[in-house]
């Protein structure tokens, strides 16, 4: 699997043109560093342990890694000091700030690959504490023993994929940001009621992302996703069919969630629908995205 592997756009690498996108448009802050340094940990620790992860040693000014033994995920923790300009500098008052930075995965050289551009929900996180943000990626896709141990259905989707296309996956999230909301909102309730000019970002910067990364296919993961992007509630009928959005195929899909209410919804869904075509959920995400390329 290669990872994050630059490509030009108009003279500059895509991974500076994404960074600079976040500090102007999600963070409102010159670069601070701690970006280009996340994308250069990830870079060049994708295949490592979390034992390696464990041993390394940023930038003190920048951030310190952060590694939770059970979850297995990696993560880069970053300081309040770092982001005092920044529009956000509200959101360090909550616990479980974090934001996923978007990156790309390929099989091989990926100039004139197929380009799926993958939208998860928000950078769901269950742990951080106030005065801190926690950086990782979509599904913590950049650490080895996150991904092929908590999130294999993602990686057995893409490697699906790969068998007979050579593709490049953007993998990026709808919401930017995630909190720890109190009470029974959840993070967006509270951001769109309390922030709302944070929240109200989130899709313009998903439309500028979309504009760079140039994707012959959009997958929606999650309906609510789905219905923030093309603006339309996603249900039964029009779910796993071929959408447009700005001339671009959408397809919205469930999200890919292994929770057990999640895992028999997609059962079902294939035992209603499908009837026996699939083993399992998985080839069947898989069918439904090849049928759309």
């Amino acid at each position: 699997m290669d990872f994050c592997n630059g490509f030009p756009i108009n003279g500059n690498s895509f991974k500076q043109q994404i960074i600079d996108l976040l500090y102007r448009d999600l963070f409102n802050i010159p670069s601070n560093g701690c970006l280009e340094e996340w994308y250069d940990l990830m870079t060049n620790n994708v295949n490592s342990s979390n034992n390696g992860w464990n041993n390394i040693v940023p930038k003190p000014i920048n951030g310190k890694i952060n590694v939770d033994s059970k979850k297995k995920d990696a993560l880069f923790e970053c300081d309040k000091n770092l982001f005092k300009s920044s529009s956000i500098a509200p959101l360090f008052s909550y616990t479980c700030l974090g934001h996923d930075v978007p990156v790309w995965v390929s099989n091989g050289n990926i100039e004139n690959m197929i380009r799926i551009m993958i939208v998860s929900q928000d950078p769901l996180r269950n742990r951080g504490i106030n005065g801190k943000i926690l950086f990782s990626s979509p599904f913590g896709i950049h650490c080895h023993d996150y991904r092929n141990k908590k999130n294999e259905s993602l990686i057995k989707i893409l490697q699906g994929l790969w068998q007979n296309n050579k593709i490049v996956f953007y993998l990026t999230d709808f919401n930017k940001l995630y909190i720890q909301s109190g009470g029974n909102e959840t993070s967006i309730q509270t951001l769109d009621r309390q922030h709302p000019t944070i929240a109200q970002n989130f899709k313009s910067i998903l439309d500028k992302e979309i504009d760079l990364f140039k994707p012959n296919l959009i997958v929606t993961l999650a309906d609510y996703t789905s219905n923030n992007l093309l603006g339309r509630a996603i249900n039964t009928e029009n779910r796993f069919k071929k959408h447009t959005y700005n001339g671009i195929d959408v397809l919205p899909m469930y999200h890919i969630a292994e929770g057990r209410v999640a895992i028999y919804r997609k059962k079902k869904y294939i035992e209603v629908n499908t009837m026996g075509k699939y083993a399992d959920w998985i080839d069947w995400y898989i069918d439904e995205i090849s049928q759309c390329l």
